[in-house]
C-alpha cells in the first residue's frame, strides 16, 4: 500500500543519513575506519530501535526475519569511508554511502 511504501522510503532514507553521521562521528573521534564503521553502523540501527520502542511497534532489527536492516547501515558506512579516505568531495561521499544504504 502507498503509505508503507513511503514510510519504508522514509526509513531507509533516515538509515542512510544515520549511517553517515554516525560514521562521520567515528572519524571526527580519530578512531580506524573499522571502528568508524561501526559507529555508522551502531548509530542508524539503534536510531530505529529507538523509534520503533517510543511508537510501541515489534523491533524491526529484532523481529524481521524478511527484512535487513544492520547491513546496508553498514555498507552506506563503508562507502562514505572510502569516498571520505579518497578526498573525495563532501556532497559526492554523501551522496555515495546513502545511495548504497538505500539500494
Amino acid at each position: 500500500d502507498c503509505v508503507d511504501m513511503t514510510l519504508d522510503t522514509f526509513d531507509a532514507i533516515g538509515l542512510s543519513a544515520f549511517a553517515i553521521i554516525g560514521a562521520q562521528n567515528g572519524i571526527r573521534a580519530g578512531t580506524s575506519m573499522v571502528v568508524s564503521a561501526i559507529c555508522g553502523m551502531t548509530t542508524s540501527t539503534f536510531g530505529g530501535l529507538t523509534r520503533d520502542v517510543l511508537c510501541g511497534r515489534p523491533v524491526r532489527i529484532v523481529h524481521s526475519n524478511a527484512e535487513i536492516y544492520a547491513q546496508p547501515a553498514l555498507a552506506g558506512a563503508i562507502i562514505y569511508l572510502l569516498a571520505h579516505r579518497a578526498r573525495a568531495a563532501p556532497m559526492f561521499r554523501i551522496s555515495l554511502g546513502m545511495i548504497a544504504c538505500m539500494g
